[in-house]
């Protein structure tokens, strides 16, 4: 029964807000349970299960992406150009100090 009310939530879910938002609640309900089992049965933390989560999330993050990349790479594009114009002029004000700022300039500029 319970299982039942579980899958009907989920549905309701998806008609009302969309597979998106269902699927990250229901990710978001599995990553807080194995959480929860870390810190209630003290299980030995080890550098494969941050590995593991990287994964999944790159995973997420190139799907997203490959549905979406007619919109995202335009946006990443415009966040990579005002980054760059951001530390040439923090290289510009900073050379103003020393020379060795300037030398770091120059490689900015011909990257």
């Amino acid at each position: 029964m319970w299982l039942l009310c579980v899958g009907l939530l989920v549905l309701d879910l998806v008609w009302s807000y969309g597979a998106l938002i269902a699927v990250t609640v229901t990710t978001c309900r599995k990553a807080l349970t194995i959480l929860i089992s870390f810190i209630a049965f003290s299980k030995p933390f080890t550098v494969q299960y941050v590995l593991a989560g990287g994964v999944i999330f790159i995973g997420i993050f190139l799907n997203v992406y490959s549905k979406n990349r007619d919109q995202m790479l335009p946006m990443c594009l415009s966040i990579a150009r005002k980054q760059r114009l951001w530390m040439q002029k923090v290289l510009r004000t900073s050379s103003r100090f020393g020379s060795e700022s300037g030398q770091q300039y120059k490689m900015v500029q011909s990257v």
